[in-house]
């Protein structure tokens, strides 16, 4: 994946390009995804029947199959997030969403207690602030507001270091409901701050290797196909908070 200093180039490059240049970009980003999901998909099939069906297999050679099969498990992920991106860009997702009204706080207390055993492996605490009644009702595509909604709690996570804390806040402003989630980790340097939406930016100072670089760009996306926003709200150098805003219901 592109480091820091390759984003900040293809984000200067993609000023100059005309929509109709950046419209091409994202229908190859479709298609390759396209492409590459069925094959990758039917290897990790195949794959998994040879697991099922080698008994006899040694230790080691369990764990190498294993590991190739996490790793095309983890492109197949890659892949399924860039269809949704593509169909972010192309605003396919603002006419196809199946919306219902989501109670934020019940839905952020089952996103918590999913990603607790991810933060405890770290000696990670997540802290549930301002999450009593009243209910806080957005209308919105559930599926995709927890892909969203993970996307933050799993990058901070990531960015925070052994032993820190994660605070996840919902709050109601006027006419908006915010889900803000806090970390202890380094927070963002000021030269990042304009590049962290972008797709396949990966902050320098996260894990090396983790994450594609694409989790902030999708949580944005969705969270503007529902006529909400996605911002970076803190100083930097003092952790990091990203606030989720949309509409009430």
């Amino acid at each position: 994946m592109p480091s820091g200093h390759d984003a900040r180039l293809v984000r200067e490059d993609e000023r100059g390009r005309s929509p109709r240049s950046l419209r091409r970009i994202e229908d190859f980003t479709s298609d390759a995804a396209h492409q590459l999901r069925t094959p990758l998909a039917r290897m990790h099939g195949e794959l998994s029947l040879i697991l099922a069906r080698a008994g006899a297999l040694d230790g080691e050679a369990r764990m190498q199959l294993e590991r190739v099969s996490s790793e095309l498990e983890a492109h197949l992920q890659t892949c399924a997030r860039l269809l949704l991106l593509a169909q972010l860009d192309g605003g396919v997702l603002d006419r196809q969403l199946r919306s219902e009204d989501v109670d934020l706080v019940m839905l952020m207390r089952e996103l918590i207690e999913l990603v607790t055993p991810l933060a405890e492996e770290k000696a990670i605490r997540v802290e549930r602030l301002h999450m009593g009644a009243p209910a806080r009702r957005v209308h919105c595509c559930k599926a995709l507001l927890v892909e969203a909604l993970f996307n933050l709690l799993d990058n901070a996570i990531r960015y925070t270091p052994g032993g820190g804390r994660i605070d996840v806040a919902v709050l109601r402003r006027e006419r908006h409901v915010i889900v803000a989630v806090s970390d202890t980790g380094p927070g963002v340097p000021a030269q990042e701050r304009r590049l962290i939406f972008q797709r396949f930016y990966r902050g320098a100072l996260g894990t090396k290797g983790a994450g594609t670089g694409l989790g902030l760009t999708i949580a944005r996306g969705i969270a503007r196909a529902h006529g909400g926003d996605v911002r970076l709200c803190s100083p930097s150098g003092r952790g990091a908070t990203f606030q989720v805003r949309l509409p009430v219901a």
